[in-house]
């Protein structure tokens, strides 16, 4: 029997069933639900023949048309192999287990309503009596309307689960978005139905990811997804380490911090107003210096509070001087008083070059303080267990 067989019978039984509870005439259901079952089977539905006889359609088939058979089996064969069929249970059992609960629910439930109906009157009659009778046709109608219940709850899920393979195609994984758009369910509807899914063994190496968002249908393809998070983990822990380095710059140091960059775009500037070679190359060092003083007070904003005289002195200086020369440079006579006055200015830049620089070599004392104590207690080590250079040669020479 083909997909649509067992969901045309299924939905039918249901049919019937609503019509008998809508019109409360249940004396007909029996007789109706057997005539729509043996249809199915009459008709040519031999996943259900073989289900409820026993018997091998296929080889019935061979010998009862040899020559159709033949013909069937010399025909290239077009259509792939799927490879991803391997992952998915063949539902079909399921199905015609479902079928026959649904059939056996309705049947058992329109007998015992037409019993209930009729016990009712017959004790009315009585007076009375027969409630015990009344009480045990109600048990089995129940017993019938569970039985109903769940042959099309099995029914519905082999009908998703078929909607569910057909949507996933070769690939083996998708989002749970993604199947409530051809369920029309809500996400924890189709989370629990691919749980029952997986439980059932419907998806063979079915799970679902570690946020129970995506439908995986692969032991690889799970196995891949494993190993990304891991390596997303490791990263995300990363990351929060190189931010738990990250200096804290209080509002304070970020306006000291901004000031100084205002500076070294005015000497950049001046750098590129002012010709040449040798007062240009004296400038682009006192910028690499007044930078790297910066990059350093940025990591490590511990070290602001040293740079007063640099904030409040010497880079204003700096600026003040470097307009000046670049005033005069722009004088077309260049009179003594002008040179003189220029190579003030350019012997003043290597002062301050010099004191920029010793300034740079204080803001890394500390670095420099850790990395000799270091030194000196590896030493100290080293000379313990005889392992220092001039140690090592006086042994050698021994």
């Amino acid at each position: 029997m083909d997909e649509f067989d067992f969901e045309e019978l299924g939905d039918r039984i249901s049919d019937l069933i609503e019509n008998a509870v809508n019109s409360k005439n249940f004396q007909m259901l029996n007789e109706t639900i057997t005539d729509a079952v043996n249809t199915a089977i009459d008709s040519g539905t031999t996943a259900l023949k073989d289900a409820m006889t026993g018997k091998n359609a296929y080889k019935r088939n061979r010998y009862q048309a040899p020559e159709e058979f033949q013909k069937r089996r010399e025909k290239p064969k077009e259509k792939k192999e799927d490879p991803t069929k391997h992952l998915y249970a063949d539902v079909s059992g399921d199905q015609v287990k479902g079928i026959l609960a649904t059939a056996g629910g309705a049947i058992l439930t329109g007998w015992n309503a037409i019993a209930l109906m009729a016990g009712g009157a017959i004790s009315a009659l009585a007076h009375g009596g027969g409630v015990f009778g009344m009480i045990v046709t109600g048990l089995f109608m129940a017993a019938g309307i569970g039985l109903f219940a769940w042959g099309r709850s099995v029914l519905g899920l082999a009908k998703r689960f078929k909607r569910y393979k057909q949507e996933l195609g070769q690939n083996t994984y998708i989002d749970l978005e993604r199947l409530t758009q051809i369920s029309n369910k809500p996400v924890k509807f189709v989370r629990k139905d691919c749980k029952k899914m997986i439980a059932k063994g419907w998806f063979r190496e079915g799970r679902l990811d570690l946020e129970e968002k995506t439908l995986i249908t692969s032991k690889e393809t799970y196995e891949q997804y494993l190993e990304t998070q891991k390596e997303v983990q490791a990263r995300k822990i990363r990351e929060a380490r190189e931010r738990a380095k990250e200096p804290v710059i209080t509002p304070e140091v970020q306006d000291i911090l901004d000031k100084g960059q205002e500076y070294l775009d005015e000497i950049h500037r001046c750098n590129d107003a002012i010709p040449g070679a040798e007062i240009t190359a004296k400038i682009a060092q006192i910028e690499e210096i007044v930078r790297e003083i910066l990059n350093r007070a940025k990591s490590h904003p511990e070290v602001v509070g040293d740079l007063k005289k640099l904030m409040n002195y010497y880079l204003p200086m700096t600026i003040k001087l470097l307009k000046a020369y670049e005033e005069m440079d722009r004088q077309p006579i260049q009179g003594e008083n002008i040179r003189k006055s220029k190579k003030e200015i350019e012997d003043t830049l290597d002062t301050l070059h010099k004191a920029f620089e010793n300034l740079l070599d204080s803001v890394f004392a500390e670095t420099a303080l850790d990395v000799s104590t270091d030194i000196s207690v590896l030493n100290t080590i080293l000379a313990q267990e005889g392992l220092k250079e001039d140690e090592l040669q006086v042994a050698m020479r021994h």
